[in-house]
């Protein structure tokens, strides 16, 4: 147990030399004085960005980060692994993105005002 705890006061110290601090997980050097901030997962963003799941965003242009590590972009969300416009399209089940109007029908997107039915999972025309 001394051993273990010699070793890792050893790593301290030399973590403590180098001119640039490591970002542990990935043993990435960064450079806070320059702005760069190491978050959890070995994530290095520059000044103004901040880390959504493994990439950096930017919070002050109006994205936004979702679950999972989607970034989307000002007015857009998140479905899935995708973004869409909520404005025009509408998300189903999670991550399947259809124009407004449209249903879904499985995986697959389907109008019904032009007569398209979904039965089964499968789309038929009426």
């Amino acid at each position: 147990m001394s051993r273990m705890l010699t070793i890792y006061h050893s790593i301290l110290i030399l973590m403590k030399s180098f001119a640039a601090p490591l970002c542990l997980r990935l043993n990435n050097c960064y450079n806070p004085s320059s702005g760069q901030n190491c978050y959890p997962g070995g994530v290095i963003c520059s000044f103004g960005y901040a880390a959504c799941g493994k990439n950096c965003y930017d919070p002050s242009s109006g994205q936004n980060c979702y679950p999972g590590g989607v970034i989307c972009r000002f007015g857009y969300a998140a479905c899935g692994n995708s973004c869409y416009d909520p404005s025009g399209q509408n998300c189903f089940k999670g991550s399947l993105v259809c124009p407004f109007g449209y249903k879904a029908c499985g995986n697959s997107c389907y109008n019904p005002s032009s007569g398209q039915r979904c039965l089964n999972n499968n789309i038929n025309k009426k």
